[in-house]
């Protein structure tokens, strides 16, 4: 029921915009009250800010290969300037527009140009994040075990990776196929649980959705190390690692474009709590976001002319 003849859709609305003035505000407080940090930024070495940039393009390309893996599960092949450029479109309309808008190009481009439906490709996503953060469980557990005897924060660190593998695998192990809600949360979950049953059997598909899962996480690791180092910030490799798989929970919020303020604060506090600080943290974020835009706004506008070409073509 609307709420103050507004519907649930204004109300998210609003509320990104709310989230993104406060979220901008408060970058450009920071950065005033430490001029440092703009310093900071404006050294990095032009190698490794194109390294940064380069392995960004990696990972779009991962991106573009889980969407390719989806598609042929439903019988559709897609060429390859499909699967990298609607990877790419997505991140550039994701980086711009809040609550995933780019996701929403990437629907209406499969639903006119594959008739591929939109409800079943979601529920294929949403089973593939508990794929994704069943791996990061795993791998958050195994590179917290260094900081055991060093930081008195791993035990919030091992709790948190281990309750997420918990959960995963008691997703995975489910012996029902549907809850009976209509809570947001749930229908959520169904969605996944309807993507799951449609690839729990699939073993070929599983391996390759884990196989790309760990090249996601290895380079997205490697970026955080390379954005570490870029800065002068001595920080050891199991750290950056950890902070890496930590920022992906960010993709989780999205009511502002590209999780932003959300994934600078999960950085930024994990970076604390690691011992590389609260400033670092951001700093690495706002490279890390900065490469991400040089990359989706050069490749995004190519392989979108490309694709509007390949719709334009067909309605002829």
């Amino acid at each position: 029921m609307p709420v103050g003849g507004l519907d649930k859709q204004a109300m998210r609305r609003i509320l990104g915009i709310v989230a993104l003035v406060a979220t901008l505000g408060a970058a450009v407080y920071f950065v005033r009250t430490n001029p440092q940090l703009l310093t900071a930024l404006l050294s990095i070495p032009l190698s490794q800010a194109l390294a940064l940039v380069l392995m960004r393009v990696i990972l779009l390309a991962l991106n573009g290969l889980f969407l390719k893996a989806f598609s042929t599960k439903f019988d559709v092949h897609l060429r390859w300037d499909e699967w990298l450029g609607l990877a790419c479109v997505t991140a550039m309309w994701n980086l711009i527009t809040p609550l995933s808008g780019g996701l929403l190009a990437r629907a209406a481009y499969l639903k006119s140009q594959h008739n591929l439906s939109y409800s079943r490709f979601a529920a294929l996503l949403t089973a593939n994040y508990f794929i994704l953060f069943w791996t990061i469980g795993l791998a958050g557990l195994l590179f917290t075990l260094p900081l055991l005897q060093h930081n008195r924060y791993a035990w919030l660190f091992l709790a948190i990776f281990a309750s997420v593998v918990i959960l995963c695998s008691i997703f995975f192990i489910m012996p029902v196929s549907r809850l009976k809600s209509d809570i947001r949360l749930f229908r959520g979950l169904n969605s996944a649980m309807e993507g799951w049953q449609l690839i729990k059997k699939d073993k070929r598909l599983i391996a390759k959705l884990f196989i790309y899962t760990l090249l996601t996480l290895i380079v997205n690791g490697a970026i955080f190390w390379t954005a570490y180092n870029a800065l002068g910030i001595s920080v050891p490799l199991h750290a950056a690692i950890l902070v890496s798989l930590l920022s992906l929970f960010a993709i989780l919020i999205y009511i502002t474009p590209g999780s932003l303020g959300f994934q600078e604060a999960i950085v930024s506090f994990s970076s604390e709590l690691l011992g590389a600080g609260v400033a670092e943290g951001l700093l690495v974020s706002l490279i890390i976001r900065a490469a991400l835009a040089i990359s989706a706004f050069s490749l995004g506008p190519l392989f979108g002319v490309l694709l509007m070409r390949r719709i334009n073509a067909r309605s002829i």
